[in-house]
C-alpha cells in the first residue's frame, strides 16, 4: 500500500435538508476511484466497499450530483461523516478504504459550514434531472428549501426579464408569463433560459424549479442577431435600455439583464432604482473587462458573477472585479431551452447566476414590499457565505455567495418587545428570523446584553428618552425597534427647614422634599416625634409647612408615588432639631395693649384695608415711622410698606383668598403689633 498523503482542501460546501444531507454531518471525505478494469465498476455496489463503510459508521455515495459533462468527476465518492465521529476514526477509516488499493491516494476532506437549519424545509417533485443526473445543487446551495419556508413568492410579484426571445409555450414557462413585449426576435434561447432560473413552475412534476417560485415574469424582447457562422448573439446597447426603460415604466419593480452592458448612464439608473425598481445584471464571462462600471455604484443595482458546484470561482474564469457585488451558481446549470416544450440542458454563465438573485430579491419584495431597491441590496450583499476560493479575489468578488435563505429571513427578520421600558429593569427583545452571524446594536442610552434570537435590554440612566435596538447584518442594519424610556422615582433629599414666625404664638417650619428621576404624583408626609394635636401641617406637593408652637426634636418623613408607565415609589426622611432659640422673640406688644393702640377694618377685608393706630405717640413712641407687612398662613412675607401716618391704607386686593398677618412694626421702639386679617377678593 502506498502511503496516504496527507492533503485537505479546504473547502466550504453548504448541504440543507433539501439535498438529502443530514445536518448532522460535520464533515466529508471525498476520494476518488482508480481506473478499473472493469469499466462498468461502482464502488456503492461492491458489497466489500458498503460493509467497509458499515464498519466505521460512514455513508458512501456516488458523487452523482457532479456535472455530466465531465465523465471522470464519476470517480468521486462521498464518505459522508457525522459529528460524532472522533478524529482518530477518521483517520482509521480512510487508511482501511485507501488499502483497498482501488482508490488514489489523495484525499479531500471537505469543512461544512452549516448555519440555523430551518425546521421545515420546503421540497418541490420538479425533477431537476438529465441524462440520469439530478442537478438540483444550485438550489441546494443558496438553501431555496429554506427560502421557500418563509415565502414562496406571489404572482403578483413580476420578475421583468430584457431579453431575447421567450418560449411562451414551454411546459415550464407558459403559466408563468405575465407579459411579453418587444420586437419579434430571431429566436434565440436566452431569454427562456434566463427566465427557467428566475421563474419557472415549480412543484409542478415537470422540469425545472426555479428560485422565483410563485413569481412571474413580465418578458421584453430585444431586437438581436445571431452570427450564422459563431451563433454570436449581439445587441446593440440601446436596444437593451429601451427594454430595460419600458419594463420600469410599465411598473415592474425588478428587472434583469443579462448581458454585459446595460446602454444606461449613471443618473438613469439612479432614475430607475430611486423610483422602487431593483436592477440585478450579470457580471460578464470574461475576467478581463470590466461591465457595468458605469452604473455598478448606483445603490439597488447589483452586478452578480458566479461560481460552480464547487462553491469555487476561479474555475468558472468569469468576471471579477470591483463591480462585482456578489456571485450565485452559474455554472452548469439545468435550464428550459426553445428546442421544443419539454427541452432541457446545461448551460453556464453569469446570465444564469443573476436571475437566482433577482428570484431571490422578488421573494423579499413579497415580504416586505416596502423595502427600497438600496435596502434589498444591503440585503443580498450582508447575508451572502463565503465562496471557497475568494480569498485568491480579495475585493473582487463582492461580499460572497448568495444565501437566499438568510437573505429572505433577513428581509423577514422582526424584533419584538415593549415598545416603552422602566429604568432599573430588564426586558426581553426577540427576533423573528434571525440570521446567524448578524449582531444586535443599540443607541448610547441603553444596556444591551446577550446575542442571537434573544436578548435583554436595559435603560442605562434614570432619565427619559428614546432609544432603539437594532440588527445587523454585514455591518449593514437590516431592522430597527424604537423604544420610549421612561425614569422610575428615586429620593433625593428634603430641604429646609425655612423659620418664619408670622405671630408671637408660632413658628412655622417649611420643607421641600427632592427626587430625581419620574416627578411624583402624589406625596405622602408622615411626622414623627410630635404628639397629636400639637402642630399644624400645610402641604403642597414636594412642600409642606409645619406649625409648632414649642421647640420639639421630630423626623420628617416623606413618600413619593409616581402612575403611568411606570408605577414607582421612593422614601426618605430627616431629623430635625428644633430648639427653643429658633422660637419667635417676646417682642410683641401684650395682648390688651394691641386691642388699645391697632384696629383695622374691615375683616374681612374686599380690596383696601384700613390701618388705625391709637395713642402710640402718648404712651409709647414720639415721631413713629411704621413699617407695615403682609404675612401668609405660612410665614411667606406677600406685601410691605411704610408709613408715618398713624391713619393708614394698605391695598391688598392682588392677594388669593385666605388668612393673613398684619405685622405693624415701629423702628425706633422695636415693637410689633400683629392682627390676624381675613382677604376675600
Amino acid at each position: 500500500m502506498k502511503k496516504m498523503k496527507k492533503f485537505i482542501l479546504s473547502i466550504i460546501i453548504l448541504f440543507a435538508t433539501y439535498s438529502g444531507y443530514s445536518q448532522e454531518l460535520d464533515y466529508v471525505v471525498k476520494i476518488k476511484l482508480k481506473p478499473q478494469s472493469d469499466k462498468n465498476y461502482v464502488a456503492t455496489e461492491d458489497a466489500k466497499m458498503m460493509q467497509l463503510a458499515s464498519k466505521h459508521g460512514v455513508t458512501m455515495k456516488q458523487s452523482w450530483w457532479l456535472p455530466s459533462t465531465n465523465p471522470e468527476l464519476y470517480l468521486y465518492y462521498d464518505l459522508r461523516v457525522k459529528g460524532s465521529t472522533s478524529k482518530e476514526s477518521k483517520e482509521n477509516f480512510i487508511k482501511d478504504f485507501l488499502a483497498t488499493g482501488k482508490f488514489e491516494d489523495e484525499v479531500y476532506e471537505y469543512e461544512i459550514a452549516y448555519h440555523t437549519a430551518c425546521p421545515n424545509p420546503v421540497t418541490v417533485n420538479d425533477p431537476h434531472t438529465l441524462n440520469g443526473v439530478s442537478h438540483t445543487w444550485p438550489l441546494t446551495m443558496i438553501e431555496a428549501g429554506c427560502a421557500w419556508s418563509i415565502t414562496t413568492g406571489s404572482s403578483s410579484v413580476l420578475i421583468g426579464i430584457a431579453d431575447t426571445d421567450f418560449r411562451m409555450t414551454h411546459e415550464d414557462l407558459s403559466s408563468k408569463f405575465a407579459s411579453v413585449s418587444g420586437p419579434t426576435s430571431a429566436g434565440f434561447t436566452h431569454g427562456t433560459m434566463v427566465s427557467s432560473v428566475a421563474a419557472a413552475a415549480t412543484n409542478n412534476g415537470k422540469g425545472v424549479a426555479s428560485i422565483g417560485y410563485n413569481s412571474k415574469i413580465a418578458a421584453h424582447r430585444i431586437k438581436h442577431d445571431i452570427d450564422p457562422i459563431t451563433g454570436k448573439v449581439t445587441a446593440s446597447t440601446s436596444d437593451i435600455k429601451t427594454a430595460i426603460m419600458n419594463l420600469h415604466q410599465s411598473g415592474v419593480k425588478i428587472i434583469n439583464v443579462s448581458w454585459s452592458g446595460t446602454g444606461l448612464s449613471q443618473q438613469e439608473a439612479q432614475t430607475i432604482t430611486q423610483s422602487g425598481t431593483t436592477l440585478v445584471v450579470s457580471g460578464g464571462n470574461d475576467n478581463l473587462q470590466y461591465y457595468h462600471s458605469p452604473i455598478a455604484n448606483v445603490a439597488g443595482v447589483i452586478v452578480v458573477s458566479a461560481v460552480n458546484i464547487l462553491n469555487q470561482h476561479g474555475p468558472t474564469n468569469f468576471a471579477h472585479n470591483q463591480y462585482i457585488d456578489l456571485c450565485a451558481p452559474g455554472w452548469d446549470i439545468m435550464v428550459a431551452k426553445n428546442l421544443s416544450d419539454n427541452s432541457y440542458d446545461l448551460a453556464s454563465g453569469t446570465s444564469f447566476a443573476a436571475p437566482f438573485v433577482a428570484g431571490t430579491v422578488a421573494l423579499i419584495k413579497n415580504l416586505n414590499p416596502a423595502l427600497t431597491p438600496a435596502q434589498i441590496e444591503q440585503i443580498i450583499k450582508a447575508t451572502t457565505d463565503p465562496i471557497a476560493d475568494g480569498g485568491s479575489y480579495q475585493g473582487q468578488l463582492g461580499t460572497g455567495r448568495l444565501n437566499a435563505y438568510k437573505a429572505v429571513s433577513a428581509a423577514a427578520m422582526d424584533i419584538t418587545g415593549p415598545s416603552s421600558i422602566c429604568y432599573g429593569s430588564s426586558y426581553t427583545f426577540s427576533a423573528s428570523n434571525f440570521v446567524a452571524g448578524c449582531t444586535w446594536d443599540k443607541s448610547s442610552n441603553l444596556n444591551l446584553s446577550g446575542s442571537g434570537n434573544t436578548v435583554s435590554v436595559s435603560a442605562s440612566s434614570n432619565s427619559s428618552g428614546n432609544g432603539w435596538v437594532s440588527i445587523n447584518c454585514g455591518g449593514v442594519e437590516l431592522v430597527r425597534y424604537n423604544i420610549t424610556i421612561y425614569p422610575i422615582l428615586v429620593f433625593s433629599s428634603i430641604t429646609g427647614p425655612i423659620i418664619n414666625s408670622p405671630s408671637r404664638d408660632s413658628t412655622f417650619l417649611t420643607f421641600y422634599a427632592n427626587f430625581t428621576g419620574a416627578v411624583p404624583t402624589i406625596y405622602n408626609w408622615t411626622i414623627i416625634g410630635i404628639p397629636s394635636g400639637s402642630y399644624s401641617t400645610y402641604t403642597n406637593g414636594n412642600l409642606i409647612v409645619i406649625g409648632v408652637t414649642q421647640p420639639w426634636n421630630f423626623e420628617l418623613h416623606v413618600t413619593g408615588y409616581t402612575y403611568g408607565v411606570c408605577n414607582s415609589s421612593a422614601s426618605g426622611y430627616i431629623n430635625v432639631n428644633f430648639s427653643k432659640g429658633m422660637m419667635p422673640r417676646q417682642n410683641y406688644i401684650e395682648d390688651e395693649l394691641e386691642e388699645e393702640y391697632l384696629s383695622i377694618y374691615p375683616n374681612p377685608v374686599v380690596g383696601v384695608l384700613n390701618i388705625e393706630i391709637h395713642n402710640i405717640n402718648q404712651k409709647i413712641l414720639v415721631n413713629p415711622t411704621f413699617n407695615f407687612r403682609i404675612y401668609d398662613s405660612f410665614g411667606s412675607l406677600k406685601l410691605q410698606t411704610s408709613s408715618q401716618n398713624s391713619n393708614s391704607q394698605i391695598n391688598l386686593g392682588n392677594l388669593r383668598n385666605g388668612i393673613y398677618f398684619l405685622h405693624v412694626y415701629d423702628e425706633s421702639s422695636r415693637k410689633i403689633m400683629t392682627k390676624k386679617i381675613i382677604v376675600n377678593n
